[in-house]
């Protein structure tokens, strides 16, 4: 979980330390419509940030595991994305020049840009790539997500259900640590839930409406009690797979932060609950990893 340097370092961010850890507050905003609203990417940022970096990074942690699995990765991942055989000339050259590891894949990598670009909702013919384009919030979700949806059914299906998706959490918590700050900024708790709480009054969060609750004896609850990337992949059917492409990150993440902190989850929305109930312990403090009841996450309220 990304906070802004600027709120960490302002002298509003420490006048309101101790203020903002009295009482539950509510952050963010959500309505479906939203998923409609428009949104501008630059498609070759959008490949190479999101989607073409996870296929590179995925590729050699399968391949230091097995050059077999590797290579019925790739192959499992063209049978789900290719549309046809015809050639378009994309520049691609700066995708290679990021991600050298898919120089090897070049078929790969235009099935995945014609598939993004569908998904987008973009004419597959668009010659360059580094342009600015419009499309929906829906549609720029769904993008990512997808991929890293086919990103897990293609290692089952090279392996086996169980293993694939032990393989899959593997390179998901290797990936995230691999943007971990040497000298992360977040000292306490109570710091990670100010910025957390500012970053979001100075550029509020469109998608998830989040309690952020008291903290105590080292533990921060927060309930999510929204969220957009879930309406935007309702249609995809594994449950499992969907929380995996969408909220496992997130415990790799919150460490990202301050190696002290663990997260601990037991309900969320993709899986069909009413809410995400999340708690971050601060293991310097905290006695044990024990997650507040239902109860407690059933009570949160605004201001309480």
């Amino acid at each position: 979980m990304e906070l802004d340097p600027f709120v960490l370092k302002s002298k509003e961010f420490q006048l309101n330390i101790l203020m903002i850890t009295m009482s539950t507050i509510k952050t963010g905003s959500y309505s479906i419509s939203n998923l409609a609203d428009s949104k501008k990417i630059n498609v070759l940022n959008q490949l190479q940030e999101n989607i073409l970096n996870r296929v590179a990074y995925l590729i050699q942690f399968l391949g230091k595991k097995s050059p077999i699995l590797k290579e019925k990765y790739v192959n499992s991942l063209l049978d789900k994305i290719s549309m046809d055989k015809s050639i378009i000339s994309y520049n691609i050259t700066p995708i290679f020049q990021k991600f050298p590891v898919l120089e090897n894949f070049p078929f790969l990598v235009e099935q995945v840009i014609r598939r993004t670009l569908e998904i987008l909702n973009i004419p597959v013919r668009i010659m360059d790539l580094n342009t600015e384009v419009e499309t929906t919030n829906r549609a720029n979700i769904r993008s990512y997500l997808i991929f890293r949806y086919y990103n897990v059914q293609s290692i089952i299906e090279s392996t086996d259900r169980v293993r694939g998706i032990s393989l899959y959490k593997e390179f998901v918590t290797e990936y995230v640590k691999s943007f971990a700050p040497q000298n992360p900024p977040i000292k306490s708790l109570e710091e990670f839930r100010s910025a957390t709480i500012q970053s979001n009054k100075k550029k509020p969060n469109i998608g998830w409406v989040i309690l952020h609750g008291k903290i105590q004896d080292g533990k921060f609850p927060q309930r999510k009690d929204t969220c957009m990337w879930k309406d935007a992949i309702q249609d995809l059917p594994d449950q499992e797979l969907k929380y995996l492409v969408a909220c496992y990150g997130d415990f790799q993440g919150y460490n990202n932060s301050n190696p002290a902190f663990r997260l601990t989850m037991e309900h969320t929305i993709m899986e069909g609950d009413p809410y995400c109930s999340c708690c971050l312990h601060d293991t310097r403090i905290a006695g044990n990893l024990t997650h507040p009841s239902r109860e407690f996450y059933d009570s949160m309220k605004e201001g309480i």
